[in-house]
């Protein structure tokens, strides 16, 4: 059987089919490495973010220990900042 030379139109067609499909792959690869980064930064963020709660619940438990440490040795009450002194609670 001998080849058979399809019409312009048909080949124009196959031609676009095969440009499209090519653009659509390198769209879809180029969407997979965006994605690909973004997923990597994330899970950087998430490590930070977890650093940042380990280091806020360190926070809470030195401020228990300190409120601790205050009502032990001046009894309840409460302390201003400003004046930098204790108010005892009445």
């Amino acid at each position: 059987m001998s080849d058979i030379t399809v019409g312009k139109d048909e080949a124009a067609a196959i031609s676009e089919l095969r440009e499209k499909t090519i653009e659509l792959v390198i769209a879809a690869g180029q969407l997979a490495i965006g994605k690909h980064v973004l997923l990597e930064e994330l899970s950087s963020i998430k490590v930070q973010e977890d650093k940042f709660l380990s280091d806020y619940k360190a926070l809470q438990v030195q401020e228990d220990k300190l409120v601790a440490e205050m009502t032990e040795k001046y009894g309840p009450g409460s302390y201003d900042l400003e004046t930098e002194k204790f108010i005892p609670k009445q």
